[in-house]
């Protein structure tokens, strides 16, 4: 049954990947759009999305969240859209870019550059603006979707950007470390749920953390560099690159790695509170089931 749910799936994610390509960029993305809000706020899940604009944004009225939603459902759907047009947005003038000299001036080190966003705006156009600036390649950290067949399809568009891409986990781990050895530049997501990581603060709630981005640059000396893609209007885009964070090292490892990702996690919630339609609210970012709270509480002990 999951073998036929997969290739439903990979069949339909192939029909609307030709629409999207057939028709113009603006098109396309409104379309996506379309979809997005027509079809995704009907969703199951986005009940979850729901709970957490309540829990992380308490603030917002019940008709700002439905806002919120409909409008993250739109930039979705605007995200697949786009993805056959995605090596071209540069070209046609569909990228604002702020402050690449943030990047220049990191290469200027000489170290391996870690960089770090979230899934806010278009954030595949990152890989893109990144690469095509960078001296050295940055090898794309990504999550494989569970259908290894729609996997193959997205891998394939971003190969157009991004020659190196390594999928979550133990084997990918080991990557990251053998190309940062090597000298080469790391891109990571570093705002959803990672249960091997450590409750960090995040919209004033604990929520687990990944800490490979304090680890790694700790470790290996690395220079890292946020950098950050905001949705204009339409399929038009400002990608902005941030000064290098200093790394609080202190020499106490853990405390060190802590109070780190304790700064990112202030960064991506400065990203979001002012674009709060631009973020994927559908991660399970903050304990939900009595499970997961036990969890969170032990890890804190």
């Amino acid at each position: 049954m999951k073998k036929i749910r997969y290739l439903i799936e990979t069949v339909f994610a192939y029909i609307l990947f030709a629409i999207f390509t057939i028709l113009p960029l603006d098109w396309a993305s409104s379309f996506g759009g379309f979809l997005g809000r027509f079809i995704g706020h009907n969703f199951a899940v986005s009940r979850k999305a729901t709970d957490n604009l309540k829990k992380a944004m308490p603030e917002l009225s019940d008709d700002e969240i439905q806002k919120t939603i409909i409008g993250m459902w739109d930039n979705l759907g605007r995200i697949m859209a786009e993805y056959p047009h995605l090596p071209k947005l540069e070209k046609k003038g569909r990228v604002i870019v702020e402050n690449d000299a943030a990047l220049f001036d990191a290469e200027k080190k000489g170290k391996p550059i870690i960089f770090i966003t979230g899934h806010i705006g278009n954030w595949e156009v990152l890989h893109f603006i990144v690469n095509a600036r960078a001296k050295n390649e940055m090898a794309l950290v990504f999550r494989a979707p569970n259908n290894p067949w729609v996997d193959k399809l997205l891998q394939r568009i971003r190969n157009k950007g991004t020659k190196i891409q390594i999928a979550k986990g133990a084997k990918g781990a080991k990557e990251i470390v053998k190309l940062i050895k090597k000298g080469l530049n790391v891109g990571m997501l570093v705002d959803q749920k990672m249960n091997e990581g450590i409750p960090i603060p995040f919209f004033g709630r604990n929520a687990m953390t990944v800490t490979s981005v304090a680890q790694l640059g700790l470790k290996y000396d690395c220079t890292i560099i946020p950098v950050c893609c905001k949705r204009l209007s339409g399929a038009n885009f400002k990608v902005t690159f941030y000064d290098e964070i200093e790394l609080f090292n202190s020499g106490q490892t853990q405390k060190d790695i802590e109070a780190n990702m304790r700064h990112i996690n202030e960064m991506l919630e400065g990203w979001i509170r002012e674009d709060p339609e631009q973020w994927l609210w559908l991660h399970r970012r903050w304990p939900h089931s009595r499970v997961d709270k036990e969890f969170l509480e032990a890890k804190l002990k």
